[in-house]
């Protein structure tokens, strides 16, 4: 419980509670009041009914606010309203979010910690269903039964994208292995993806086509494969049912293309870059009680931006209604520089790094 009001900001949702030393009037929690708060930047600010107004991003990734303010020395016409708290010193309310934070920032290490033990024990447990699934396969005579060994591959698959998945909380945290860079295929990479998710594809009623070709190579961890998994996973998820998920790939002299395109929720036009953060949802994703992490999309640009030279963007266009509800074509397009296969030696002694 907070000693004052706060008004938090987490996912794309904001919610609000009241101190325990005085009550906000209901006014500092109208619409148009949460509006001015979700786009304030970190420091102070007059919010519209002329009251200062203190925001700062926790550990956690939520944007923490505290409302309704009045500062000592402070000259500004504000709504009056009755029963309003006294003056406040500034550095005493900085101070008071500061440790705010600091408690917040105690309860992601002790997340973070847990987060990595049930990683740990995950990655035992995934292992050992690749073991048993491939002992299987290996054990078969080459004539067995197709339906047998599509669904031995399919375990197989699925522990390879389990495997994946906790590569990806292990980044979100930091706990990222060191891993040594290499010359990728992403045509490869993206195929192997697309492949694994064909049992949950199916489970929907959807087909993942994939278009093109790409012979080129791009150079860096092999943490590649985080970024088809992330985005087909999402088309899978955020699709109707049995409406096509189409990929496609292609290059040229400098350049390999990546796009994954399928029917969605609107994205809209404020959201296009926040989905891209730590921990943020779409609003209409949300509403839609689609389960997500918030941590995908952030881990896939930044492992574009950060280790490829590349980057992962967004667009939509042609709106469709179906079951009675409006989905949009949704295109997300990941860039990649392409290594010349003659520059490789090059690079890997890090001057072109």
């Amino acid at each position: 419980m907070s000693a004052f009001a706060l008004v938090m900001f987490d996912s794309g949702f904001a919610s609000e509670q009241q101190g325990t030393i005085f009550k906000l009037p209901v006014e500092f929690f109208s619409p148009a009041q949460k509006s001015f708060y979700s786009t304030m930047q970190p420091g102070w600010a007059f919010c519209p009914l002329g009251y200062s107004t203190l925001a700062k991003f926790d550990p956690l990734g939520r944007k923490v606010v505290l409302p309704g303010m009045t500062l000592k020395d402070e000259r500004r016409k504000r709504r009056k309203f009755p029963d309003m708290p006294q003056e406040f010193d500034r550095k005493t309310l900085e101070d008071y979010l500061n440790t705010y934070m600091e408690t917040a920032g105690s309860v992601r290490d002790e997340r973070d910690t847990e987060l990595a033990n049930i990683t740990h024990d995950l990655r035992a447990i995934s292992k050992e269903i690749y073991h048993a699934a491939s002992s299987a396969r290996e054990l078969l005579p080459d004539n067995s039964d197709n339906e047998l060994v599509f669904h031995l591959d399919n375990a197989v698959n699925t522990q390879q994208l389990m495997s994946l998945r906790l590569d990806i909380i292990d980044y979100s945290t930091g706990a990222t292995a060191k891993w040594t860079d290499e010359k990728i295929s992403p045509y490869k990479k993206i195929d192997k993806v697309r492949k694994s998710f064909s049992g949950f594809a199916s489970s929907k009623g959807c087909r993942i086509n994939f278009d093109g070709h790409a012979w080129g190579h791009i150079y860096g961890p092999p943490m590649f494969e985080m970024v088809p998994l992330v985005l087909i996973e999402n088309a899978i998820k955020y699709t109707p049912r049995r409406l096509p998920i189409n990929l496609r790939i292609e290059e040229n002299e400098t350049d390999i293309i990546f796009r994954v395109e399928s029917f969605g929720p609107r994205i809209r036009e404020s959201e296009k870059e926040k989905i891209f953060e730590k921990n943020y949802r779409g609003e209409l994703t949300e509403s839609d009680n689609v389960r997500g992490s918030g941590i995908g999309l952030y881990a896939a640009r930044t492992i574009m931006r950060t280790h490829f030279g590349g980057d992962v963007k967004v667009n939509q266009f042609e709106n469709q209604w179906i079951d009675g509800q409006e989905f949009f074509k949704t295109r997300f397009t990941v860039l990649m520089k392409r290594v010349a296969e003659d520059e490789s030696d090059f690079i890997r002694r890090g001057a072109r790094r």
